[in-house]
C-alpha cells in the first residue's frame, strides 16, 4: 500500500527523501501493517507528536512546580531543625541552672539531680 517513491510528479519530492532512510522505512512498514498510506501515517504520527509534546510541557511544568515546593519544604525542615536544636540546648541549660540552685552548691546533690536528668532524658529519647 505505502511507497517510499511514488511515480507521481503531483506528491512533490517524497517524504522518505526527507527523513533518514531507516526511519522511513520503519514507517513504511508501520503504514502498511495500518493499511495506510505513508503520507498519511507520518500525517497521523506527527499529530500524535504533538500532541505528545503538549503533555510532555504540561508534565515538566508540573515537575518544575514540584520541585519548587519541595525546595520551600526542605528549607522549612531545616529551619525547624536548627530551632529544635536551639530550643533543646536552651532548655538543657535552664534545667542546669535549676539544678545548681535547687542543690544550694551540694556537689553530691547536684550530680545526683544531673544523673536523674539525664537518665529521664535518655528514656524519653529511646521512647519517640
Amino acid at each position: 500500500m505505502a511507497k517510499l517513491n511514488p511515480k507521481d510528479p503531483q506528491f512533490g519530492i517524497p517524504v522518505s527523501a526527507r527523513i533518514r532512510e531507516a526511519v522511513a522505512h520503519h514507517f513504511n512498514e508501520q503504514a502498511e501493517k495500518e493499511n495506510k498510506t505513508l503520507s498519511r501515517f507520518v500525517s497521523e504520527y506527527i499529530e500524535n507528536a504533538l500532541k505528545q509534546e503538549a503533555k510532555l510541557r504540561e508534565l515538566s511544568l508540573q515537575i518544575q512546580k514540584t520541585e519548587q515546593k519541595n525546595s520551600i519544604q526542605e528549607k522549612k525542615l531545616q529551619e525547624l531543625s536548627a530551632q529544635l536544636k536551639r530550643e533543646a540546648a536552651i532548655y538543657k541549660n535552664t534545667a542546669g541552672k535549676f539544678i545548681i540552685e535547687i542543690t544550694e552548691g551540694n556537689v553530691k546533690k547536684a550530680n545526683q539531680f544531673i544523673e536523674t536528668y539525664n537518665t529521664i532524658l535518655k528514656s524519653s529519647g529511646d521512647a519517640s
